[in-house]
Order: structure tokens, then C-alpha cells, then sequence
């Protein structure tokens, strides 16, 4: 699958050779660390979502939706099919491997079953079998993309009112309804990422 591909400002003068390597350097270090704090905004804003929401519930805004995910638990996975049929044969599970070879049926790799012969067994390791990592709640976002924001007066308005409070450089929220510009308080905008 392939994304389309996000032309900016940047990818614009790089493209049209307006760039050269000390402007390239202070965009990438500025950009960097401003990269860091939408990060760390974005993780706890993320974690907010999962700890005040149900799973699989969906939060729907003019700017799009977040739906809480759940996540999964540690199961075990075959790692190695040869050592597990040899183990599974060795502690009388032969009827979990195939006649005449020590390989496990295709029962005997499921998460499941694999599980209910580690418990018959009183083990929490069987060789071959790793576990797989449990997997946290999440949030998935589905909204539009920045150029869709930033060309409708409606979206831009409200990226702009939600990005006050980050403390980040503003976008600026464009034309007014009587279609004067609004004033730019700051000389740094959105515009220039």
C-alpha cells in the first residue's frame, strides 16, 4: 500500500533549488526538535484517549475520529517447529505430532492449544515456543489530511482554535466570513513547515 506522497513548503524549495545546506540544516534541527515535542504531546494525548475511553468506542470531531482499541495478551508462539514436536513427543503428547515424525500437527501450533498443554503440564516454557508480547490499548485516528485542513476554512479554523493551547508556533485560521485576513500575531506560521 502506498501513501500519497506530502508536498510542503520544504519539499517545494528543495525541489525548485531554493535550499541550500545552512537554511537545509536550521529547518532540519528546528523541525527536529519541534518533531519531539508533537511526540510527546501526541503519546500522552494517546494515553488520555485510552484511559478515559471504552474500548472500540469512537470519538467523532469536525477534524475526524479516535477510536480506542484494545489490545492483546501475551500468547505463546511456535519459534521453533522441530524442538516443539520433539518436546510435545518426549512428554506424551504424541497424538500433537505426526506418525512417523516428530513434527507437531497443525492443532498443536495454535495459541490456544499450546497454552492448554503448557497448563496440563505445569510448565511456562516449552522449547520452540517464545511469547509473543502483550499488546497495550491504543487509539486509531482517521482525519484529514494538512492540505485538506489548511484549504477548508472550517477545518482550518478549527486545527487553529485546538493548536492554541499547545504552546506550539500557530497556524493562522485564515479568512474571516466578511473575507478580510485575520492578523498573524506571530511571525512563525504553519504555512512555513
Amino acid at each position: 500500500m502506498s501513501r500519497k506522497e506530502i508536498t510542503t513548503p520544504v519539499t517545494t524549495a528543495i525541489a525548485d533549488g531554493d535550499m541550500d545546506v545552512v537554511k537545509a540544516n536550521t529547518l532540519l534541527l528546528a523541525m527536529e526538535a519541534y518533531a519531539k515535542q508533537l511526540n510527546a504531546s501526541t503519546k500522552a494525548l494517546r494515553k488520555y484517549l485510552v484511559e478515559h475511553t471504552d474500548p472500540n468506542e469512537t470519538v467523532t470531531t469536525m477534524l475526524g475520529e479516535s477510536t480506542h482499541r484494545r489490545g492483546g495478551e501475551a500468547k505463546p508462539k511456535v519459534d521453533d517447529i522441530a524442538m516443539l514436536g520433539s518436546w510435545l513427543y518426549d512428554n506424551g503428547e504424541e497424538d500433537m505430532t505426526d506418525s512417523g515424525y516428530i513434527l507437531p500437527v497443525e492443532e498443536a501450533l495454535d495459541p490456544k492449544v499450546i497454552a492448554a498443554i503448557m497448563r496440563k503440564h505445569n510448565v511456562t516454557e516449552i522449547p520452540g515456543v517464545k511469547w509473543a508480547s502483550a499488546r497495550d490499548d491504543s487509539v486509531a485516528v482517521s482525519g484529514p489530511s494538512w492540505d485538506e485542513i489548511m484549504s477548508d476554512t472550517k477545518l482550518r479554523e478549527t486545527a487553529a482554535n485546538a493548536l492554541k493551547m499547545t504552546g506550539m508556533p500557530q497556524i493562522e485560521a485564515g479568512e474571516q466570513e466578511n473575507g478580510e485576513a485575520e492578523e498573524n500575531e506571530e511571525d512563525f506560521s504553519w504555512e512555513t513547515i
